[in-house]
């Protein structure tokens, strides 16, 4: 029959208390006793070091008296732990090879330069420099007689100053006639709609806020408090009171609150309606008036959207006098109105959207008369024609290549030295 065993385990070695000698000269010897049966015996020469605890700053060796003989049991065990700790504890040992030369890599990273906020101008100084030679230019800019042989455009300079001086006459002798227009009275119609339609909403707007103030105005709330009396049946007299809100109508706010919501109801009903129709109405028939005039010839009916602009027409224009004279008139008064300084954005807008379609029509079957004749308008608009006007002024377009005396090169040049030129 198998038997179980208790597995044997090493146990540590009990260290006895050191007991010092009396007698000079002799070293102290710790042995210790060991369960296994070993003996060893530890010296000032062998292998483990024990160091005595001082209180003591001198370095010589603690003497044990005889209150050390006489330590408690606890003490004892405390101390032969310490002892057993310290003396299996070995010690680090001292190797004799050289130092190893530690080499420490430090990455240093690029500081990024900080953008300044202003630019340096430092390399814009000016410094005064002396050349030892003189380099003069000898280039002479063209004369007169040199220009007229090398752009050849004189005449149609000439030409352009001459319809200039016609146009502002025409303006000026057409405007009894464009303010007896039919478009003309429209327009004029249109912009006092809008200008009424503005005002009736203003004072709308001042009436509901002044019906709402009244509303507040009333009833006039204060704080009451009633009290009554009586005698109980048993002769006593009894006293109750309490505290409630009381509305007191004003008269006064009443009667003009009345007055306000009639107006208020006359403004909205009759007034607002009325100008909202008749702004409506008028801005219809201003564009039914620029269809009929888009449509006078057959040649404007069937002209294509995507027709280019050109220079000399396909067809004869004297056949479409009537037609393009008509056309002219009306772009003059879209024209007039848009230098009047109504600041009405609708109105505007409006002005500026059919004034577009009529010069679209024009520069598809014009002449360089009819170019200029635009280019002149919009040179005196007022301030702001940049931000919707620029289109209006297109360059002809040419089938073939371009040739450097060419109608179209020439017609380019007059239009840049009639905007660039005073």
């Amino acid at each position: 029959m198998a038997t179980l065993e208790k597995p044997k385990t090493k146990k540590k070695a009990k260290v006895k208390p050191l007991v010092l000698p009396d007698v000079p000269g002799e070293e102290p010897q710790l042995l210790v006793d060991d369960d296994c049966g070993e003996d060893v015996v530890a010296s000032g020469a062998g292998q483990v070091d024990i160091d005595f605890p001082s209180t003591s700053t001198s370095e010589e060796a603690p003497v044990v008296g005889d209150e050390e003989r006489n330590l408690t049991d606890s003490e004892k065990i405390m101390q032969e732990e310490e002892l057993s700790v310290e003396a299996t504890a070995p010690s680090a040992p001292v190797f004799d090879e050289p130092a190893v030369e530690v080499v420490l890599e430090v990455k240093v990273q690029p500081v990024v330069p900080v953008e300044s906020l202003y630019p340096n101008l430092q390399a814009m100084q000016m410094h005064d420099v002396t050349a030892d030679t003189i380099v003069t230019c000898s280039l002479k800019p063209f004369n007169r007689d040199q220009q007229s042989q090398f752009y050849r455009v004189d005449a149609e300079l000439r030409a352009a100053e001459a319809f200039e001086q016609e146009f502002l006459t025409r303006e000026l002798e057409e405007h009894d006639q464009c303010v007896n227009h039919p478009l003309y009275q429209l327009l004029q119609r249109y912009a006092k709609a809008r200008a009424d339609l503005s005002l009736n909403l203003l004072e709308f707007d001042a009436l509901r806020r002044r019906t709402k103030t009244l509303a507040n105005e009333l009833w006039l709330v204060k704080e009451q408090t009633f009290t009554g009396t009586d005698t109980c049946g048993d002769g006593k007299l009894l006293r109750a009171s309490y505290q409630s809100s009381v509305a007191i109508l004003q008269e006064s706010a009443l009667a003009e609150f009345t007055t306000t919501l009639k107006d208020l109801m006359k403004q909205s009903c009759f007034q607002c309606n009325q100008t909202a129709y008749e702004v409506d109405a008028t801005r219809i028939k201003i564009e039914q008036r620029i269809f009929e005039t888009l449509n006078l010839h057959p040649i404007f009916a069937n002209l294509p959207v995507d027709a280019p602009v050109v220079l000399t027409p396909t067809f004869d224009p004297q056949q479409l006098m009537t037609a393009i004279g008509e056309l002219r008139l009306c772009i003059s008064i879209l024209f007039s109105f848009l230098r009047k300084g109504i600041i009405d954005k609708r109105f505007l807008t409006d002005v500026r959207s059919w004034t577009g379609k009529l010069v679209a029509t024009q520069l598809r079957i014009a002449t360089s008369h009819d170019h200029l004749f635009v280019l002149f308008h919009v040179l005196r608009s007022p301030s702001g024609i940049a931000g919707w006007g620029t289109k209006l002024v297109q360059v002809p377009c040419w089938n073939g290549g371009l040739l450097w005396g060419g109608p179209e090169f020439q017609h380019c040049l007059v239009v840049l030295a009639t905007i660039l030129l005073p």
